[in-house]
């Protein structure tokens, strides 16, 4: 479900304020602060909005006023102009505080907390949590403590700690209480529509359909009246409530809340909260399809919610299953190595380790008793780490110079194991030509570039009872662990070649090999081929690897193959073996992604359509000539930029 915090219900809140005093406030803030604003507009909107607070301020109109600057503050956060609202917001909170208008005071404090997240100053934002916190219990005001409960809920939602977060929200809807509170229904909102989030992410779905229920019953009560946001709030209770149906297994439930999703939805006139309305079901019916399997369908869920946002894409993980669902393993790959690489990032370590040194400070209705006994303890602890850091550093200093000479031996010991390793690497693959004097009627060439010292292509052959067996393959990540999987991957070739095996046979046996005990996650892209070499013909199994190139009469073309996930991904696969035919006289031109996916200073890749192009353009004389071309013009359309992946390629032809 997508995320809603206090930037969805300000408009409305600020709208019912101002509604119970005069129209001209209607009519000169929170109609600029509803707009969609395009860029030439928006300067005039805040310019505006600015004369009126004045205005007010010279009539000593202080609610007038302060309703104007919350408004205000709205803007800037809808149209994340997030360095202009820090900019101003103290101030305006000092003055809202000066003149008494805490509802206005605990919303746009509230707005601040959500900024900072947005900023990624998460301990910034969990300070701020707390003093709006103390205040809030200092001037007794309950619509402002539930929204510090909401805001440090946001802070634990951000960083995936849903059990806090869920906690959070539990309290912010306890705490808000009574409904003559301006800020009740800003708070209630904001509360049930992220707890419901938290309970989903938690798995907890007997609970979140016993939270939504009791959340469409308060929608219900008439608190937010039967407009659009009403509309727009019962479609995305009842997407929510699809996806936990949809969980259980409960699937005729399930379609049922879809359904009625949709016609709520349908009933949202306002474009904003239509978009938010109808990506929340487009989400929520991509997961019931993929729960049951059908894939194609999910696929144009996920499509109509890039679309509805512009072309920003989401929901990468039902995107990746779906693919994979398809027999599209390839770029199902490649997505889960986007998000594994988007899951190893410092900013989601620090931060958590940033809320766990600080957590203890947040829960002030459990510790409130024991501020002053805890305030002794940070001191000590502050003064005990201030010792040791600075014995740490006299310690450090005293062996710094012992310490480099210690850390230069080590490095020049690894550089000279991992140039050891580069020449185990490149001994590995077969490099001397011609390959097969005893059979003239086959000429092959290969070459290998890795991009760094060690590196993680491969590509082998050998002519076994009259057949020749060959592979091209590109194994996922660099380095040393790249290395070792690709001669794993070697091995395993060689010796299901030996046994004569159909090419589909060796894949499957290379795959139940590459996938046990494969932690790490790693996977090879891999090309088999086997060519009679009495007939010429072609046997071959792609898995997941780039679609090789035949020269048939002088023209270069791709072939069509089938889809086969990459080997190592999922045991006992079902790959598919094919023929293509004879290819007697017809080179063949094999290539790892270093090739059409290298990269100038610009940025532009050389392209699967510059192979093919330059294939046509000079006509074929040897299989030597041919890899020599492609590593001439990859030079020179690389035009010294460094090299990001390894290169390998390989060139047969079958003579008559």
């Amino acid at each position: 479900m997508k995320e809603t915090t206090l930037q969805e219900t300000s408009r409305a809140h600020l709208l019912r304020m101002t509604a119970r005093r005069v129209f001209t406030v209607i009519l000169l803030t929170v109609v600029c602060s509803t707009m969609s604003y395009g860029q030439q507009y928006l300067q005039h909107s805040i310019d505006s909005i600015k004369k009126v607070i004045r205005y007010y301020d010279q009539k000593d109109s202080v609610h007038l006023s302060a309703v104007c600057r919350g408004n205000l503050m709205v803007i800037y956060y809808n149209n994340f102009m997030n360095d202009q609202y820090m900019a101003e917001v103290d101030d305006h909170l000092k003055w809202l505080e000066e003149k008494g208008e805490w509802s206005v005071y605990y919303f746009i404090q509230g707005i601040k907390v959500l900024t900072l997240i947005h900023q990624d100053k998460v301990q910034m934002a969990t300070r701020e949590a707390k003093t709006m916190m103390e205040h809030a219990r200092q001037h007794r005001h309950e619509g402002g403590l539930a929204l510090a409960y909401v805001g440090m809920a946001d802070i634990y939602s951000a960083t995936g700690r849903y059990k806090e977060a869920s906690a959070q929200y539990q309290k912010a809807l306890a705490a808000n209480t009574k409904k003559k509170n301006e800020l009740y229904s800003t708070v209630m909102d904001n509360a049930y529509i992220m707890q419901a989030s938290a309970l989903q992410q938690l798995n907890q779905n007997e609970e979140q359909i016993k939270h939504c229920r009791e959340w469409e019953a308060w929608l219900r009560s008439g608190v937010v009246g039967d407009g659009d946001f009403f509309q727009c709030r019962l479609a995305n209770c009842q997407s929510v409530l699809a996806e936990a149906f949809t969980a259980l297994g409960r699937y005729a439930e399930a379609e049922k809340c879809l359904q009625r999703s949709a016609g709520y939805a349908s009933k949202v006139q306002d474009h904003g909260l239509t978009v938010l309305a109808m990506y929340n079901l487009w989400a929520s019916r991509s997961s019931y399809h993929l729960a049951r399997q059908q894939a194609k369908e999910a696929l144009a869920c996920l499509d109509s919610m890039n679309q509805l946002m512009g072309g920003e894409k989401g929901a990468e993980m039902q995107r990746a299953d779906a693919l994979v669902m398809l027999g599209r393993g390839k770029e199902g790959a490649d997505i889960y190595k986007r998000i594994i690489a988007d899951k190893d990032s410092a900013f989601s370590h620090n931060m958590t380790k940033q809320l766990d040194e600080l957590n203890a400070l947040f829960r002030l209705d459990e510790l409130q008793m024991q501020n002053t006994l805890q305030r002794t303890r940070f001191a000590v602890v502050f003064i005990l780490l201030t010792a040791l850091a600075l014995i740490g550093f006299l310690l450090y200093r005293f062996f710094a110079v012992r310490r480099m000479e210690r850390l230069k031996a080590k490095s020049e010991r690894m550089e000279s194991e991992l140039r050891v390793a580069h020449e185990i690497q490149l001994g590995m693959v077969p490099s001397v030509f011609p390959a097969f004097p005893d059979h003239p009627e086959v000429e092959i060439y290969a070459s290998v570039t890795p991009a760094k010292e060690v590196g993680g292509d491969l590509y082998d052959y050998a002519i076994h009872g009259g057949h020749l067996y060959f592979c091209l393959g590109d194994v996922s990540g660099k380095g040393v662990p790249a290395s070792l999987l690709m001669t794993t991957a070697i091995n395993l070739f060689r010796v299901a070649s030996r046994q004569q095996l159909a090419p589909v046979d060796i894949a499957m046996q290379m795959n139940e090999t590459l996938t046990e005990n494969n932690d790490s996650g790693m996977f090879v892209t891999l090309f088999i081929g086997k060519v009679d070499l009495k007939t010429g013909m072609l046997d071959f199994c792609n898995c997941g690897h780039n679609p090789p190139v035949i020269i048939a009469e002088g023209k270069p073309r791709y072939i069509e193959m089938k889809t086969n996930i990459p080997l190592g991904i999922v045991p006992g696969y079902n790959y598919q073996n094919e023929t293509y035919g004879c290819i007697t006289g017809k080179p063949f031109f094999l290539y790892t992604d270093g090739l059409n996916e290298a990269k100038n200073a610009q940025g532009e890749q050389f392209s699967y359509q510059h192979i093919i192009d330059l294939l046509a353009q000079h006509a074929f004389t040897s299989c030597q000539d041919t890899i020599e071309l492609m590593k001439s013009e990859v030079s020179l359309h690389a035009s010294g930029t460094e090299q990001s992946d390894d290169l390998t390629m390989l060139c047969l032809k079958i003579n008559n």
